[in-house]
């Protein structure tokens, strides 16, 4: 009998907010089980630019979510919305 394996995936989703800092939330599910997580970025925070950047957040209320997948040892991004 063959198992299936069980893929590790990450969906992360930023907001960009009308006090224009950046929320974000992470889901991750592997083979150990779920998690979730979250976090608030300001503009005067070193990782808010690149995150706005990848998140393709111009305006106030943008939000996108990208999913990933672990493949080969690193996060493959598989979509964004």
């Amino acid at each position: 009998m063959v198992k299936n394996a069980v893929k590790s995936m990450l969906s992360e989703t930023a907001e960009l907010m009308e006090n224009d800092q950046i929320t974000i939330t992470v889901f991750a599910e592997t083979e150990r089980g779920c998690s979730h997580g979250g976090s608030t970025l300001s503009p005067e925070d070193d990782n808010y630019k690149p995150c706005k950047h990848r998140f393709g957040l111009a305006k106030r209320g943008d939000s996108k979510t990208i999913d990933s997948e672990w493949q080969d040892g690193q996060w493959v991004e598989l979509s964004s919305n």
